[in-house]
């Protein structure tokens, strides 16, 4: 029924559906047919701020008696902690101070008394006195926390008046606490408001190793011997956040760690901010006529496959296309997985001098997936207010310390085939702007030249050489201008593969020759560029040694990029 596309298309073809207790069922629950689409519908038209989300505070009084009488300890404890008796909360209007049950064992006790408010005079107040330039934010379901100085607001009042006054205050503040870029968005700050980052502490646990990638409460629970209730206060959860920090800067126990969290990390929080508000503007009419256009090709595809193979069939089925190609096209079995035949790419690639139909099946999947995973997948996420795609930059997930994207992924938008191309093209600048694209030229490469030191490597950058055909010269013995296309391709392989540790039965199966050719090709390597091979030695034995290598890092050209960056996405 997938050619009526919606439920009410279903509805109204109903004559057209052939089986006829199929159609007399829907007739019959036609109500719940809808009634089920509303149920799990996802509504993106509701303005919903965290304190609109916010659970109340807790009448423990209530809660203790009856959840102990019926036996539900489990879930006491989860949801209220040890102890979780504690007094209820004072009513929100008239500033109270409560007794936070969050049970630490900072060495350095930290206070965890709060000041509940509902207004942000009682914050200007204590932003008046302050000693530190430094706010200490947090945001959850259970409210909004913030430590000024040694005092804890818990905010129990309208979310505007807050967003307000935060952003008149933080730009004279450096921000600290648990991802602050997160907390950021969530009380709907400014760009020009977020400029300082004092402590995240999601970041220094990143960058000290210890789990920067982990949840929250896991993170408590791993430097503090104890996690929190599920329903902690927003006192709880900064105190808890304060004591992680103090004891993740202890461990930045390497001058590096330090630098790169307070010179790259922390700084870029600020700029990804802007980044993910700005958002960037995709042009969704070309791309519904693009998603029209691939859509008309697959077709095109699909019917010339399975004409090939002589009937119908589900091209995306990997266990049909195994049939065709294996079965009934008799084509050699490269290799087979727990299903049965494989028909990954690896495979289809080796297919491809076998029989003509192995590129078309290539073809059809870049196209499918083209189509799903870009083209109709981005204008659903266009924002409704700005018109724009925004993203979400995680800082503190890649283990090598890139950037990851995600909601959706902006950084594999596609680009090396014409059809990629076309899906970069939908992406555009405003009018009277326009969209730079900038890339490093061979920054690998440049990077291997500088640690290892090589000489001849050295030479050709400082000679601005085309260091592919550079090598190729140096591998081949031949003068530069004596180098062919062939030899830089080789070149440009070992180059690479080099870099990254490629075996010589690696290179052979890149290059398609024989391992004992591609292992002639690396001890050449080796013996014009000695300074490479003799880093690679050194370092896998420092690491034996000290049990970790280190990473170099520029801080003042990270600064300079950040700069640039800024910049480019000013509002």
């Amino acid at each position: 029924m997938t050619e009526f596309q919606t439920l009410e298309g279903i509805y109204e073809n109903l004559d057209k559906i052939k089986n006829d207790r199929l159609r007399e069922m829907l007739k019959e629950h036609k109500e719940d047919a809808f009634l089920s689409k509303k149920l799990v519908t996802i509504r993106t038209d509701i303005d919903l701020g965290p304190l609109d989300l916010a659970t109340k505070p807790v009448n423990r009084d209530l809660l203790v008696p009856l959840l102990e009488e019926f036996e539900f300890r489990t879930l006491l404890q989860r949801l209220l902690g040890e102890g979780g008796g504690a007094p209820s909360v004072t009513a929100a209007g008239a500033p109270a101070v409560v007794k936070s049950a969050v049970k630490v064992q900072a060495q350095a006790p930290l206070k965890t008394d709060v000041v509940v408010v509902a207004e942000v005079s009682a914050l200007q107040k204590a932003v008046d006195k302050i000693k530190v330039p430094e706010i200490w934010l947090d945001v959850t379901s259970g409210g909004i926390g913030l430590q000024i100085d040694s005092t804890i607001f818990r905010y129990e009042g309208d979310g505007a008046p807050l967003s307000q006054w935060l952003n008149d205050t933080l730009p004279k503040l450096k921000v600290s606490g648990y991802d602050t870029k997160n907390s950021a968005h969530q009380l709907k700050l400014k760009t020009d408001a977020f400029l300082n980052v004092g402590h995240d502490v999601l970041l220094e646990a990143y960058c000290t190793g210890r789990g920067g990638d982990t949840g929250f409460n896991e993170l408590v629970s791993q430097h503090l011997g104890h996690g929190l209730a599920e329903f902690a206060r927003p006192e709880e959860r900064l105190s808890a956040i304060r004591q992680v920090s103090q004891k993740l800067n202890e461990d930045l126990g390497t001058e590096g760690q330090r630098k790169i969290l307070l010179e790259i990390e922390q700084p870029l929080v600020p700029v990804l901010f802007r980044m993910e508000k700005t958002g960037v503007l995709i042009d969704v009419e070309r791309l519904g006529q693009l998603s029209k256009e691939l859509s008309s090709e697959a077709q095109i595809l699909e019917k010339e496959i399975c004409g090939i193979a002589g009937y119908d069939f589900n091209v995306g089925s990997p266990k049909q296309l195994a049939q065709v190609l294996f079965e009934k096209l008799k084509l050699p079995v490269i290799r087979k997985n727990k299903t049965g035949y494989s028909t990954d790419s690896d495979v289809l690639e080796k297919l491809k001098t076998q029989h003509p139909v192995a590129e078309k099946i290539l073809e059809w999947r870049e196209l499918t997936k083209l189509r799903s995973t870009y083209v109709d997948a981005l204008p659903p996420l266009v924002d409704s207010q700005s018109g724009r795609v925004h993203t979400q930059y995680n800082q503190a997930v890649a283990i090598t310390g890139r950037l990851s994207s995600v909601h959706p992924n902006l950084q594999n938008i596609p680009i090396r085939t014409k059809r990629g191309q076309k899906i970069r093209d939908c992406f555009t600048a405003p009018k009277g702007q326009v969209l730079v694209s900038a890339d490093y030229s061979q920054v690998e490469l440049r990077i291997l030249a500088h640690i290892t030191g090589d000489p001849a490597l050295t030479r050709a950058f400082e000679e601005d050489l085309d260091i592919h055909t550079a090598t190729a010269a140096e591998v081949f013995g031949v003068k530069l201008d004596e180098v062919t296309a062939e030899h830089r391709r080789v070149a440009k392989m070992i180059n690479f593969g080099i870099a990254y540790g490629m075996s010589d039965f690696g290179l052979a199966e890149r290059l398609g020759v024989e391992r004992g050719v591609a292992s002639d090709f690396i001890g050449r390597y080796f013996k014009r560029f000695p300074g490479v091979q003799r880093y690679m030695h050194d370092i896998v034995e420092t690491g034996k040694r000290q049990h970790y290598v280190e990473t170099i890092t520029s801080p003042n050209f990270y600064i300079v990029l950040l700069i640039l960056v800024a910049h480019l996405y000013k509002d």
